[in-house]
């Protein structure tokens, strides 16, 4: 009789300890979905910026035909390009 204590012993042991694993892994759950909701909103603000600047981009290309010298076009180009790029390296952080 003493052996068949001890296994149903071990037994609500082990059970106690998965419900705690799975109680924290409920949380850890919970954490990472808020987190991904996060980083997926940080994503769309930085896309629309993306697009914003594009579009401006669009309208300095088409006004820069007129108003600017070469040596400021290239400049502006450049300026342009790194921010371009600044946005993707933030895109690729948050994937």
């Amino acid at each position: 009789m003493f052996e068949f204590e001890t296994h149903i012993k071990s037994l609500q042991e082990k059970l106690q300890l998965l419900i705690k694993n799975q109680q924290q892994l409920l949380r850890e759950n919970q954490r990472l979905t808020a987190d991904l909701e996060k980083a997926t909103g940080i994503v769309h603000q930085k896309e629309e910026m993306l697009r914003n600047l594009q579009q401006q981009l669009d309208g300095i290309q088409v006004s820069s035909a007129s108003g600017y010298s070469d040596q400021e076009k290239a400049a502006l180009e450049k300026r342009i390009n790194t921010y371009l790029k600044e946005i993707d390296h933030c895109l690729t952080l948050l994937k």
